[in-house]
C-alpha cells in the first residue's frame, strides 16, 4: 500500500484541477512538448501584398521596464536576486554574486535530485537519520515509506530527516547523493554554488549565492510536479503500512497571505541568518526572488514584491522585419 497523500492548495484566487491530482512526474522520462511561435506564410506573386509581408511587426513577450514608483524598502539580507521569469530581465540585485550560506533552499536541489532518481511509488527504508537536527517530520529508522511523501516532506515541511532518508538510499549512499547534488548545479551553469550535505547545514563548502538560488528555482518551477509540491500549505502522508501519520505545514508563511505566491523554499540556521526563494505570478507575470541572510526574510520579501509590481510596468517590444 502506497504512502496516503492529502493536500491543501497554497494559491489564494482559485484551485487548479491539477493541484488535486497525485500524478507524480518524475524528472526524466517526461515528454517535453514545445510549442514554438508559427508563422503562417501565403504564397502571393503580387509585389504589394509581399511589401505588406516584409513590414510585419513581431511582438515579443512583454518586458519589465522601471517607472521609479515608490520608494526602495530597506532589506538587511545579505544577498538578493529579483528577476522577471519570462524575460529574464533583472528586477532588483544586492551582492547577488556573493557566495553565502543557503541553509534548507539547499533542498530545492536536493529533492531535484531525488526525483530524477525515484519513482514517486519506490518504497525506501528510512536509514541514516540518528544524528540529525533541527526541522523533522517524525520518521523513524526503519520505517518504509514512499519517496513521494520524502520529497513532500523535504520541501513542504522543510524536514532534515526527509532530505537525509532520499540521499542515504541513493545508489552509492549519501556521498554520491551530493556528488548528483553538485553535479545538477555545474549542469545548469550554477558557477558559485557547492554543496556538501542534502539539508543546508552550515558547512566550509557549502554555499550558493542569490542569484544561483533565483536561477535554480527557475529551472526546479518548470517542473509541473515540483511546482504543485511547493505550492500546498499542507499535506499528510503516512507509511506504507499507515501506521504512522505525518503531518507536514509549509514553512513558507507567504502562501495564502500575499496574493500571486505559487512557492518555493524556505532556509535559516542561527549562522545563515533566514532565507527565502519566491516566486510571485500577478497579472500573467512571474518575478522570482531569492533573499539569503535576512532578519525578517517573509517581511522584507513581501516588501520586494509589492515594489516590483508597483514601479515596474511590462511592456511589449515591436519589431518591424524589413
Amino acid at each position: 500500500m502506497l504512502s496516503s497523500i492529502k493536500k491543501k492548495t497554497g494559491q489564494t484566487k482559485k484551485k487548479q484541477s491539477s493541484r488535486r491530482r497525485d500524478i507524480f512526474l518524475p524528472l526524466v522520462g517526461i515528454a517535453l512538448i514545445s510549442f514554438v511561435g508559427m508563422g503562417y506564410f501565403y504564397y502571393s506573386p503580387q509585389p504589394e501584398r509581399q511589401a505588406v509581408l516584409a513590414q510585419a511587426v513581431v511582438e515579443e513577450n512583454p518586458k519589465p521596464v522601471f517607472r521609479g514608483i515608490g520608494e526602495i524598502p530597506v532589506l538587511t539580507a545579505r544577498g538578493v536576486y529579483a528577476f522577471d521569469v519570462d524575460s529574464g530581465v533583472e528586477l532588483f540585485s544586492k551582492n547577488a554574486e556573493d557566495p553565502l550560506l543557503p541553509a534548507s533552499t539547499t533542498k530545492i536541489a536536493t529533492a531535484l535530485v531525488a526525483m530524477k532518481t525515484y519513482k514517486p511509488d519506490d518504497i525506501l527504508t528510512v536509514t541514516g537519520i540518528n544524528n540529525v537536527s533541527g526541522q523533522k517530520m517524525g520518521l523513524y529508522t526503519g520505517e518504509r515509506i514512499s519517496a513521494e511523501a520524502l520529497i513532500y516532506g523535504t520541501l513542504i515541511h522543510s524536514a532534515n530527516d526527509a532530505a537525509t532518508a532520499l540521499a542515504a538510499n541513493y545508489p552509492g549512499g549519501r556521498g554520491e547523493f551530493i556528488n548528483a547534488m553538485n553535479q545538477l548545479a555545474s549542469d545548469w551553469g550554477l558557477s558559485k554554488t557547492h554543496f556538501t550535505n542534502p539539508v543546508g547545514y552550515d558547512e566550509y563548502l557549502h554555499f550558493s549565492t542569490a542569484r544561483d538560488l533565483a536561477m535554480l528555482a527557475r529551472l526546479a518551477m518548470e517542473e509541473p510536479k515540483f511546482a504543485q509540491i511547493v505550492g500546498l500549505q499542507s499535506a499528510v502522508v503516512t507509511s506504507v503500512d499507515g501506521r504512522t501519520v505525518h503531518r507536514l505545514t509549509n514553512t513558507n508563511q507567504l502562501l495564502g497571505n500575499v496574493p500571486g505566491v505559487v512557492g518555493i523554499k524556505t532556509g535559516h540556521t542561527i549562522t545563515s541568518g533566514e532565507s527565502l526563494v519566491t516566486r510571485t505570478d500577478r497579472d500573467d507575470h512571474k518575478v522570482l526572488i531569492a533573499l539569503v541572510g535576512s532578519t525578517n526574510r517573509f517581511g522584507e520579501t513581501r516588501a520586494l514584491i509589492d515594489w516590483i509590481f508597483a514601479s515596474y510596468v511590462w511592456e511589449k517590444e515591436e519589431i518591424s522585419q524589413k
